[in-house]
């Protein structure tokens, strides 16, 4: 089944590639990586130039993911503005990069014109990683994704058009957050997506096996 205006899967496939790839990673150790991409200011694109303005941005990036990814990657609409990429056996330094060069691209190639004021209108997207050199336990792809919107919620707070691979870029080792980590760490991050207050050193949040979320310190290579 195929998204009206993008020619890309709909997100109902992109659920089911989710729970049959996260099988296979976890079955056979192969690394596994998820990518959210999600205009930035669409309603605002809307509001200034028309709706049928929304559609040809969501139309072009559609065209662009489709041809710019691996013929075995998935990549999907989610949701009004968002994209999903699936990427099977892509380690974590292989998918951030390539999150960082889409965001790129589309900054660079994307920018449209109104054609009432004939003004050139650039076009952004936030990028979200989730990356797992393995996938231990049952995951679910609504965990997946729960957390990549989280991500994708850092991305637009630290000021948009930039990828949040921050889980993906610490740690050469990680897992997908289980259910309850997730549910965790969405209950420390308050309506609206405002900043947390952390203890002094920190650099951010991040998950234990046990399910709980502590505070990430920089890493000390004399610890």
């Amino acid at each position: 089944a195929r998204s009206i205006p993008t020619i890309l899967d709909l997100a109902a496939v992109l659920d089911t590639a989710l729970e049959k790839e996260l099988r296979r990673a976890e079955r056979f150790g192969h690394p596994l990586a998820f990518l959210l991409l999600d205009v930035d200011r669409l309603s605002d694109l809307n509001l200034s130039h028309g709706y049928g303005f929304g559609d040809r941005v969501l139309e072009r990036i559609g065209i662009v993911m489709h041809t710019y990814f691996r013929e075995h990657d998935w990549v999907a609409r989610h949701g009004e503005d968002s994209f999903g990429v699936l990427l099977p056996e892509t380690p974590i330094a292989h998918a951030e990069p390539l999150a960082e060069q889409v965001r790129k691209m589309v900054e660079e190639r994307l920018a449209l014109q109104d054609h009432r004021t004939e003004q050139a209108v650039p076009v952004t997207v936030s990028v979200a990683v989730l990356v797992a050199d393995t996938v231990d336990g049952p995951i679910t792809p609504a965990d997946v994704l729960a957390q990549a919107e989280q991500a994708l919620a850092r991305a637009k707070v630290g000021g948009r058009n930039r990828v949040d691979g921050r889980a993906a870029s610490r740690s050469r080792r990680i897992a997908f957050l289980s259910g309850a980590a997730a549910e965790a760490l969405r209950k420390l991050t308050p309506p609206g997506g405002s900043r947390l207050r952390r203890p002094s050193g920190a650099t951010g949040w991040g998950p234990t096996l046990d399910g709980r979320v502590l505070p990430l310190r920089p890493f000390d290579p004399a610890a």
